[in-house]
């Protein structure tokens, strides 16, 4: 449900997107200085991977659509900007649209994968340790389980997959026990 939801977000982004700038798709130049433009968002950029290079509402300015980031980058690519443009006169955030399409393509880009929740069992093993020291174990358990099953009705809001990994057994019905003599082992054997 919640990826149809995105999916349709995201459909009528791309769509308002398309309108907005048809009149400026009609009429788009070549990028100038494409090829050093693209050399300034490997080189500077961290974590870029795939990225679309459009005209901007501001003459001399391209933006850049990173998932999930929107950026800006001048002609001779001397400038990066991140952050919205906004239209001072209308006060439209020319931005807000792509960023929001960029965010729900990259959630898109997840969609065959799940999360895995790591948990200690609080009711035999200590947790929330120096919580516990100024408030005493019972709360620190108490808090802790609260914020498990707060994450797990979250997961479940979203519609995600996920898996519960519990230490030294089970947590709920649901939870697998960790394999493993240390956390990296355990972590290590909850993605084979």
């Amino acid at each position: 449900m919640f990826l149809k939801i995105m999916t349709r977000t995201f459909i009528l982004s791309v769509f308002t997107m398309t309108i907005f700038f048809q009149g400026m798709v009609a009429a788009k130049e070549e990028i100038k200085n494409l090829d050093k433009i693209k050399q300034v968002i490997a080189k500077r950029i961290e974590g870029v991977g795939r990225y679309d290079i459009q005209p901007s509402p501001i003459k001399g300015l391209y933006m850049v659509i990173v998932p999930p980031r929107v950026l800006y980058i001048s002609e001779d690519a001397n400038f990066v900007i991140e952050g919205d443009i906004s239209n001072i006169n209308t006060g439209e955030n020319m931005t807000a649209g792509y960023r929001n399409a960029a965010r729900y393509a990259a959630v898109d880009a997840m969609k065959d994968t799940a999360i895995i929740i790591f948990v200690k069992n609080p009711d035999l093993v200590p947790v929330k340790t120096r919580l516990a020291k100024s408030t005493g174990k019972e709360f620190a358990a108490k808090i802790y389980k609260k914020f498990i099953i707060d994450t797990i009705n979250a997961l479940k809001k979203i519609n995600s997959t996920y898996f519960i990994f519990s230490y030294p057994d089970k947590f709920n019905e649901i939870s697998i026990i960790q394999d493993g003599k240390d956390l990296g082992e355990r972590m290590y054997n909850a993605f084979k």
